[in-house]
């Protein structure tokens, strides 16, 4: 379904609602283009979506890597085809960046768009390869079509409701529409990860 059919949806559910309540303001549709937005970028974040292969060349003696901003989420890092274990401890992280040690990398650390690597690069050009979860592209039009598959579109309209119905105060509403987005997530992530092996087990007992 279109971005503007999706967004229809919500849009006339809360129409026919206040529309029988007397008193109560209308829900103009930029809200609901708004909930649906929200909905499409929750959705592809839970299912993670939208990945991507970011390659990055090293320069000699340069510790840090500005990354695109859309990035969200990073699975694996590897340089030179050998993967890099990620620091994740604050403390870890402070250390090596006092540390202007040279030599292959082995660890990496991101933080605000930005990339560093531990050690310091002694070789340009050799490749630094990322696979990423990212952002989704805002839809821009109602013709615009989501890239989530098209049998997951009506979890966009269920996470749209619940959004909807807790802006105009319906709570018992939004947390059954809560309740059904987050069973039908977790079903189709389960599918997901089945049928693409997205999470599968290695043999240093890591997650991939």
């Amino acid at each position: 379904m279109t971005f503007g059919q999706l967004s229809s949806q919500v849009h006339s559910a809360m129409r026919q609602y206040t529309a029988g309540n007397a008193g109560m303001s209308m829900v103009d549709r930029d809200m609901t283009d708004m909930w649906m937005q929200a909905a499409i970028y929750q959705l592809d974040a839970d299912l993670g979506w939208t990945q991507d292969r970011v390659q990055v060349s090293s320069v000699l003696g340069q510790r840090r890597y500005t990354l695109d901003s859309a990035i969200r989420r990073i699975l694996t890092v590897s340089y030179d085809g050998a993967e890099l274990l990620p620091l994740l401890a604050a403390e870890d992280v402070v250390k090596q960046n006092a540390d202007d040690t040279t030599g292959t990398p082995i660890y990496y650390s991101w933080f605000a768009s930005e990339l560093s690597l531990y050690p310091v690069p002694n070789t340009a050009a050799l490749t630094i390869e990322l696979w990423t979860i990212k952002a989704p592209t805002a839809l821009a039009t109602d013709a615009a079509v989501p890239t989530l598959p098209l049998h997951t579109h009506h979890l966009l309209v269920t996470h749209a409701l619940y959004q909807a119905w807790q802006y105009i105060g319906e709570m018992d509403r939004s947390a059954r529409c809560e309740e059904m987005y987050m069973a039908g997530m977790h079903q189709e992530r389960g599918n997901y990860i089945n049928a693409r092996g997205i999470v599968q087990a290695r043999s240093d007992s890591r997650a991939v």
